[in-house]
């Protein structure tokens, strides 16, 4: 049974000094995104914007005159998430609230009650005070894809109509997320690499650096756009000794593919995390690991082919906001490299 990853989220909320701002910026009615791009939503039109956490999984607004806040949050899990998650929620949530209160950090006003609307996984609406403050506060929950997202309003004020302007706009922000499906950029016709016997198709509008290698890197390419983005190409053959016969050249194929690993060497690039390994059937391996390069964050995906007697193994080097896109686009460079002789 796979175990879901609950959202944290704020009990008590502190209300910035709107007065000691001195050029209030609105958010733009545009799309914004959260989780590295694969989640997007429509932000509160003329608010605050209060920043982004570290993660790039939350994000709070503050309404201008202080007496509203919304913060969207994803946590991405390990399987989409079923309609029967909401009254676990519901459960977590409403301790969580009630332990709150016990530590004297909250006053419950109004106990946390579920509100019924098949919009959403759940609508969970409680009043408490916190430092003096009077807080009507509504959280949604729904599952995007394999994400857990939560939009919490706050109103800060004890009139029903001000928080209900506050709760109904949080709505409206909650009813605008989807999956952020990035466009994945085009391949070209295929491209014979004549040393090595393979045919790849690149990746459209880049720039290519042949080697003209039989064996080793073959080739990389370089994006116009972002020249921190680049995927290269290797492809390393099985010994002669081992072509004698199907199941050995199999087996030899298999274990080149495991001593094979993904090569980037950048001065100050630092491992965040460790290396995740990803199912996907189209390939031999396929893994992440990403970095940080002195505030940089880069993201660095391998996966391997089979191709004729030998493997290819394409890896991608990303900036993270553009990972997704990359990785999907040397995933279709890595899925039409095929070997000379059509095998």
């Amino acid at each position: 049974m796979h175990r879901f990853l609950f959202a944290a989220f704020i009990l008590v909320v502190l209300v910035p000094d709107v007065r000691a701002q001195t050029r209030p910026t609105s958010a733009p009615v545009r799309n914004e995104t959260l989780a590295q791009g694969t989640v997007a939503y429509t932000p509160p039109a003329d608010w605050r914007f209060l920043g982004v956490r570290p993660d790039d999984r939350g994000v709070g607004y503050l309404r201008l005159d202080g007496l509203g806040q919304i913060v969207v949050t994803v946590t991405p899990q390990p399987q989409s998430v079923p309609d029967s998650l909401g009254a676990k929620l519901a459960t977590q949530l409403q301790q969580t609230i009630r332990d709150e209160a016990a530590k004297g950090n909250i006053q419950i006003v109004t106990p946390p009650k579920v509100e019924v609307d098949k919009r959403f996984l759940l609508k969970m609406h409680d009043r408490f005070k916190a430092q003096g403050k009077s807080a009507d506060r509504v959280q949604f929950y729904q599952g995007v894809g394999r994400n857990l997202v939560s939009v919490v309003s706050t109103a800060f004020s004890d009139d029903p109509d001000q928080s209900k302007t506050v709760h109904d706009l949080a709505e409206q922000v909650m009813l605008s997320v989807k999956l952020n499906r990035p466009r994945v950029p085009a391949t070209t016709r295929p491209v014979a690499f004549a040393q090595a016997h393979l045919r790849v198709a690149p990746p459209a509008g880049w720039t290519a650096e042949a080697t003209g290698n039989a064996t080793g890197t073959i080739v990389s390419w370089h994006d116009p756009d972002d020249m921190a983005n680049l995927i290269t190409l290797t492809y390393r053959t099985i010994p002669a000794s081992a072509k004698n016969d199907s199941a050995t050249k199999t087996l030899a194929v298999q274990q080149l593919a495991l001593g094979e690993k993904p090569q980037f060497q950048m001065p100050g690039a630092k491992i965040v995390g460790q290396t995740r390994t990803l199912t996907d059937a189209r390939f031999l391996h396929k893994t992440q690991t990403d970095y940080d390069v002195e505030g940089v964050k880069l993201r660095v995906t391998f996966r391997q082919v089979r191709a004729g007697d030998g493997v290819a193994s394409i890896t991608n080097i990303a900036l993270r906001a553009q990972a997704d896109t990359i990785d999907a686009l040397a995933d279709k460079v890595a899925t039409e490299t095929k070997y000379a002789d059509g095998n």
